[in-house]
């Protein structure tokens, strides 16, 4: 055979096996496999098919650009630890946390959402975790930025004192609209109704000024998420905004970074905004058909995960050594402390020093390339840290789905949320992950506090939330 045709067959064999997993972690869900309910491991194999599976097809013909460096042959050796990697991940998963485990997933959940506290605190309570992101972002431009706008050197060169606590604040602006959509879900009223489209809209709005397309996924995912976990997936509203973003958010994003930075030069954000609404009518004035292919390109491309780890196998360990395991211990650590007390914390540029190594960027080019879990174990001792960490990675995400999903108490999709995309995305690195672990959970039990009260009643006390383990 082939190597395009060996490639093809693994890709295949890759796909049909991630449906296997599919139907053995889902169906003891429902119908949907688990995707109509959310639940990561069901979604966590879907992007695992797509992400290494189905878009590797590309590699049927060698590809250029950066990704020129990488061999077939690498890429064919890639497939076959894929495979490994996904057995390992699907035994972790189905022989699940253990009894230890589950307990502490059980404390967090019931530290997190108090059987007392089980209302939203008030109509505007969306809108002050709103206001607080907005805030974020409002630093962020005083700084010379505005998410993918404007220089982003400093953030390796002269990272802010200030920028964990920035990230935190960005959060809280899907954390508004999960707290609104669990406000509809509670009151069904006009003014709940409104407060949740008029937040998703906005979000929408400035994560599309920042240049963000993730921005775009998260405003629809997370009201999704609390509605499939009250009743059901809304299918026909996830449909259309899914129409929009390949039609029109997509390529406008594309144009407007392309607008707003180059190689040869960088706009300031203020000048990006104002040429925001021409890159928008050039945009729509495009034929849709054309709009519509270059979004599945731009798509198919960014969503590639095998690069990354090809290139790994590639390259280590006969031209860069194995990194040391000890990077997973700190990580924690690198979290937990603020740059504002530790002053000379080390900078976690795990995606621009990726780039620059494996794929070559030149040190003006500020870019971070994706290094998906699995690359990143491979790094840290080859194929057996890469069976270990898979399994790990799948009993952490049984553990989430057994005692965080939001099925038990709407109020835990607060925490669920943020862990159910790291994983989804599956683009950082084990230590980024680790090191935003204490804080996600910090900001999470935050919002929590602020934005659920007692039942007003005493004489009719709510129902207190079922965080009783059910089978996963």
């Amino acid at each position: 055979m082939t190597i395009p045709d060996r490639i093809t067959l693994r890709c295949v064999s890759l796909m049909l096996l991630t449906v296997g997993g599919l139907v053995v972690v889902g169906s003891r869900r429902n119908r949907s496999l688990g995707l109509g309910s959310m639940h990561t491991g069901s979604w966590y194999l879907v992007w695992f098919g797509i992400g290494f599976g189905l878009t590797s097809l590309a590699w049927r013909r060698q590809q250029g650009d950066a990704s020129a460096r990488i061999a077939q042959e690498s890429v064919l050796l890639t497939l076959l630890f894929l495979h490994a990697a996904l057995i390992a991940w699907l035994l972790g998963y189905l022989v699940g946390p253990g009894w230890l485990m589950t307990r502490l997933g059980r404390r967090i959940a019931s530290g997190a959402v108090r059987v007392d506290e089980t209302r939203v605190r008030g109509t505007s309570t969306p809108w002050i975790l709103f206001g607080i992101s907005v805030l974020g972002r409002l630093i962020q431009l005083m700084g010379g930025r505005f998410g993918y706008v404007g220089d982003p050197s400093q953030l390796l060169t002269n990272p802010a004192s200030t920028g964990q606590l920035v990230s935190v604040m960005f959060q809280c602006g899907d954390y508004a609209l999960i707290v609104a959509a669990i406000a509809f879900v509670q009151q069904r009223t006009a003014v709940s109704r409104t407060t949740l489209i008029t937040l998703t809209a906005a979000q929408v709005l400035l994560g599309g000024l920042a240049g963000g397309k993730q921005s775009f996924i998260l405003a629809v995912l997370a009201p999704a998420m609390v509605l499939a976990a009250h009743g059901r997936f809304p299918w026909k509203v996830t449909s259309v905004a899914l129409a929009i973003f390949v039609v029109g958010f997509a390529p406008f994003i594309q144009a407007y970074r392309e607008n707003s930075r180059s190689a040869d030069y960088t706009l300031a954000p203020s000048d990006a905004f104002r040429q925001a609404p021409a890159v928008l009518e050039n945009t729509l004035a495009q034929d849709e058909t054309s709009r519509f292919e270059a979004t599945i390109d731009l798509m198919s491309e960014r969503t590639r995960q095998i690069d990354s780890f090809a290139v790994v196998v590639q390259t280590t360990p006969t031209q860069y050594a194995y990194r040391p395991l000890t990077d997973y211990l700190y990580a924690p650590v690198l979290g937990l402390v603020p740059r504002m007390i530790w002053p000379s914390k080390p900078v976690i540029s795990s995606g621009a020093d990726f780039a620059r190594i494996h794929f070559g960027a030149g040190p003006g080019i500020h870019t971070s390339a994706a290094i998906p879990p699995v690359a990143d174990l491979h790094r840290h001792g080859g194929l057996l840290v890469l069976l270990v960490g898979m399994f790990v990675i799948g009993v952490s995400v049984r553990l989430l789905d057994r005692t965080l999903h939001p099925r038990h108490d709407l109020r835990l999709a607060v925490i669920y949320f943020p862990f159910f995309i790291q994983f989804i995305k599956s683009e950082a690195d084990i230590t980024s992950m680790v090191a935003g672990l204490p804080v996600t959970l910090l900001a999470a039990f935050l919002v929590c506090r602020l934005a659920f009260r007692p039942t007003a009643d005493p004489n009719h006390p709510a129902s207190p939330p079922n965080l009783t383990v059910k089978p996963a």
